[in-house]
């Protein structure tokens, strides 16, 4: 917004220079961007921020001024003489949509002559930026200026019935604005119109058909508020950004319209002359309540760490238009003028206080840093170790949003219901995820579509659920997908096809390096995930997560023609998992005797069952069980195949005899055949 100095200077002494005033305005809150120079004139270029309307004016920098220079604040006398006709007699206004508009006023002056303006208003009108039309138009932006209130003047004859209608546009209607361009406007638009048609866009802009021209003689002067975010879609969908739509949209003052519409009527009557009706017509909600906050002492101490009396505090409130009486134990209470709109707790009146006593003024103090403790929270501590595991096994880190559409989410039950948002942005936004794994599919899916067809990513998020009692329970899971080859090929050779081993390995290794003990992996059905490649992952009787091949309602909507293996496990699960000893063993001090064997099982026997029979049967002098073959073919039935497994045996006191191990080794073969129905393969 544009100042110019010489119309600042109407309202405060300037005691300062342009540069140190310009300093002063931008260290509380007033960026003055740039300095113009036009001639003799020179203009502030301040840019105000969204919660300050009330400095969209000279008479509002002119107040900050005067708060922070502590001199006093003339604002302009408001006087305009009336006649005997009632403003009641001439016109009338009817709210038709309060929602909208909650307050309407008018005023009528007639006989009035319009013409050009005088030089200095001209003057002061083009020095910030807009353009003299004729002297009762021009009233209404210079008021806008100096008092920050949109205003609007009507020829009074050419409004039907003489009257107001503050209503929704109807369906199909029309209207040319003073730019010369029609507009079509739609239900949702407020418009100002008289007893037939639109004569105005509220808060935008007025109506070609009704406005003040040389040939006017009777004016109807408006005064209103108007609801900000109608305003800001309506300026919006219209393309047209005024000086009026820019302060309704950031809040004009409801306590401001009569003040407004009486000094737009005394400059009428000064400069175009005419008789102005008696009284206000003045529809809707009357002046706003005012707004009290207590201000304590302690409490402004303690948010600026310094001894500031009240009496201080109340000097630098005063200044701002702000009333300040005694109130209850000591403290004061505030009374907030309505302009301005940003004040409503005790903090925002200790944040007025330190931007005019300066910020500078306070002196610098250390922060005290407590000793932080040595508890680290585990589920934190664990998420931390598996970002730093999961990129060591050649995966990406994948980051996604925390919520989606509800169709995205399979993964959901009687006892786990998804989370649904009470006011979504979008479709696409309706519920919190309950998995991690859709928003990975649709992270594979989006480095396929761009001919990334090696993909490994891992994400560590949270996750919620709306249980069957209607809380929301939130909890941190750790989700990997891989797809194409894997590990990606390198210059040392080719890589494998990604597939539900790799995915394995993967899970094995991030769950072995975070210390579970006992791992193990249980085929179940799961929607989403491929018939026979679903698992459960467990350890003991916990289960940590499920992992497969991703189909179906995973992958369909990504149109993704190619395999992709997942795996979703419950960091809170991990942590109450069983966990292994210590890591660090003696070396061996005795040698180890090693065994292969090759066994023929039905196909339904899983690796797991065979070792844990080898474990058992061999007892303290296994070691370790290493599966290196499977094969199925013409040399073993149908409905069979063949595992192959290295066994490691050793003693903890002495050098095993081979007869040990072999006595050993025919007993894990005997169990084998009675438990398993395994046969030595030939």
């Amino acid at each position: 917004m544009k100042v110019s100095l010489e119309w600042l200077s109407q309202y405060v002494d300037l005691p300062a220079s342009e540069e140190d005033l310009a300093q002063r305005l931008t260290m509380a809150g007033l960026e003055v961007e740039e300095i113009i120079r036009l001639g003799d004139e020179v203009v502030f270029d301040v840019a105000v921020t969204s919660n300050r309307p009330d400095c969209l004016c000279v008479t509002g920098v002119a107040r900050e001024v005067a708060a922070l220079y502590g001199v006093p604040l003339r604002m302009p006398e408001i006087e305009a003489a009336e006649s005997a006709a009632a403003v009641e007699d001439l016109t009338s206004v009817e709210i038709a949509d309060a929602d909208l508009c909650p307050r309407y006023c008018a005023r009528v002056i007639s006989g009035c002559k319009v013409g050009p303006s005088p030089p200095w208003m001209v003057r002061r009108l083009e020095a910030v930026g807009l353009r003299s039309i004729n002297n009762v138009v021009d009233v209404s932006n210079y008021v806008l200026m100096e008092l920050g209130h949109p205003l609007h003047a009507f020829d009074y004859d050419k409004l039907a019935e003489n009257r107001i209608v503050v209503r929704r546009a109807r369906a199909g209607e029309s209207i040319t604005s003073l730019d010369g361009e029609e507009r079509k406007l739609s239900p949702d638009m407020l418009v100002i119109a008289d007893a037939a048609v639109p004569v105005a866009v509220a808060g935008v802009m007025g109506g070609l058909d009704s406005e003040v021209t040389l040939a006017t003689t009777n004016v109807l002067l408006e005064s209103a508020y108007f609801d900000p975010p109608s305003i800001r879609r309506t300026s919006r969908a219209l393309g047209m950004p005024t000086e009026a739509s820019y302060r309704f949209e950031r809040g004009a003052d409801l306590g401001g319209l009569v003040p407004a519409i009486d000094r737009t009527a005394q400059l009428v009557l000064e400069l175009a002359g005419g008789e102005l009706a008696r009284g206000v017509f003045d529809a809707g909600c009357g002046d706003p309540a005012p707004v009290r906050i207590t201000l304590r002492k302690s409490r402004v101490d303690l948010l600026l760490g310094d001894d500031i009396s009240l009496e201080e505090a109340g000097g630098y409130l005063g200044a701002l238009g702000l009333s300040v009486e005694p109130g209850p134990d000591g403290a004061v209470t505030c009374e907030v003028p309505s302009f301005r709109r940003d004040l409503g707790r005790e903090v925002d009146l200790i944040e007025e206080v330190a931007r005019l006593r300066g910020y500078d003024s306070f002196a610098p103090v250390r922060p005290a840093v407590p000793m932080l403790s040595s508890h680290v929270d585990p589920l934190r501590r664990l998420c931390r170790e598996a970002r730093r595991i999961l990129p060591g096994c050649g995966l990406s880190e994948a980051v996604n949003f925390s919520w989606g559409h509800a169709d995205d989410f399979p993964f959901t039950s009687d006892e786990v219901i998804v989370a649904r948002i009470d006011n979504p942005l979008g479709d696409d936004s309706e519920a919190l995820r309950p998995a991690l794994l859709p928003g990975l599919i649709s992270s594979v899916g989006d480095n396929i579509s761009r001919r990334v067809t090696d993909v490994g990513l891992f994400e560590i998020g949270s996750v919620f659920a709306r249980r069957g009692d209607g809380a929301v329970v939130e909890q941190r899971h750790i989700g990997i997908a891989v797809t194409g080859e894997w590990p990606a090929a390198s210059w040392r050779g080719g890589g494998g096809r990604a597939d539900f081993y790799a995915l394995k390995g993967i899970v094995e290794v991030l769950l072995a390096r975070l210390g579970v003990s006992g791992v193990t992996f249980e085929a179940v059905s799961e929607e989403g995930l491929a018939e026979g490649t679903a698992a459960l992952i467990r350890s003991g009787d916990c289960v940590l997560g499920v992992m497969g091949q991703a189909e179906g309602v995973l992958t369909g909507r990504h149109g993704i023609d190619q395999p992709v293996f997942v795996a979703e496990v419950n960091a809170g699960s991990i942590l109450a998992a069983p966990k292994r000893g210590a890591l660090v063993e003696p070396p061996p001090r005795f040698p180890a005797a090693l065994r292969d064997i090759a066994v023929v099982v039905r196909a339904g026997v899983s690796c797991a069952d065979v070792e844990s029979v080898v474990c058992e049967a061999g007892g303290d002098l296994v070691e370790r069980v290493r599966l290196f073959d499977v094969y199925s073919g013409k040399q073993v039935p149908a409905g069979h195949r063949s595992l192959a497994f290295s066994i490691t045996y050793r003693a903890a006191d002495r050098t095993l005899t081979d007869e040990e191990v072999g006595e050993r080794h025919e007993g894990i073969l005997f169990a084998l055949a009675e438990r398993l129905g395994a046969e030595l393969r030939a």
